[in-house]
């Protein structure tokens, strides 16, 4: 066994206590709230289960990756990102991700444990272009961090639903932000009569539990991470244009600074 695998027991008695320095060899631009979150969303998947399969899209360097990655219960992680080296945003930045290749994230995590690096399978490219086809194990647990505008929250999340296995749970980050997607996703779901069930978790972490999914009654040993659903609020919507205001503002000073410059 390589010295980076650990045993099931091991790595339960971890999970179960929250231990976000599963989290700690790659970064993850994630805070330690959303990472408990994301912790106890894993714990309550893997409870019971023989194995799971785990699917990301944005992955960036691998960094929310680590503890499926090291779960001896995860059999198999699909990695779907864009692999662009600057990112749209709600907020009208667009962040930077140096260094964003799929070679890069690979020796990242081989660094931890090189036998793990065979249950990878990377797919280059967004959602919408991908066939649901190419994912040939019906994902247990999916997490969306990609693209933060409601175009690509849409069909992220309406590419996780396609490929998924039933009772499958569905996880967003960045909630805060992308909300305009996630009131879409779940307002189309009302429609079509989706059974689902939602949780506001901390620190910006959203789960969607599809049909009778065992979940969310699992996830009441970790109430404490719980918080308020404000994804409605008008709250957001205001956070959201105080945002861009700010980045107009940083554009028109840089702008003004650049054409004083030249005189």
């Amino acid at each position: 066994m390589n010295r980076g695998t650990m045993t099931n027991s091991r790595f339960d008695e971890r999970i179960q206590n929250l231990d976000i320095t599963l989290f700690a060899r790659i970064l993850s631009q994630t805070t330690d709230a959303d990472k408990k979150s994301l912790l106890a969303v894993q714990a309550c998947t893997r409870e019971g289960a023989g194995e799971y399969v785990y699917l990301e899209i944005g992955s960036y360097l691998g960094g929310s990756i680590q503890p499926h990655f090291l779960d001896p219960k995860c059999r198999k992680i699909y990695s779907i990102d864009k692999r662009q080296l600057v990112s749209r945003d709600e907020r009208t930045e667009e962040p930077g991700y140096p260094g964003n290749s799929k070679d890069h994230m690979l020796s990242l995590l081989a660094a931890i444990d090189s036998d793990q690096g065979r249950k990878i399978d990377c797919v280059d490219g967004e959602s919408k272009s991908i066939s649901p086809s190419r994912i040939s194990v019906p994902p247990n647990l999916c997490f969306i961090d990609g693209e933060h505008t409601p175009e690509a929250v849409v069909a992220d999340f309406d590419f996780c639903l396609r490929v998924c296995a039933a009772g499958a749970t569905i996880v967003f980050h960045d909630s805060q932000i992308v909300f305009r997607g996630l009131r879409s996703a779940i307002s189309e779901m009302k429609r079509k009569g989706t059974q689902f069930s939602a949780h506001a978790m901390s620190d910006v972490v959203y789960v969607i539990c599809l049909d009778r999914s065992a979940v969310p009654a699992r996830l009441a040993k970790f109430s404490s991470l719980a918080r308020e659903d404000d994804l409605w609020s008008p709250r957001n919507d205001l956070r959201l244009l105080k945002w861009r205001a700010i980045t107009l503002k940083k554009r028109a000073l840089s702008l003004g600074t650049r054409l004083l410059g030249r005189n």
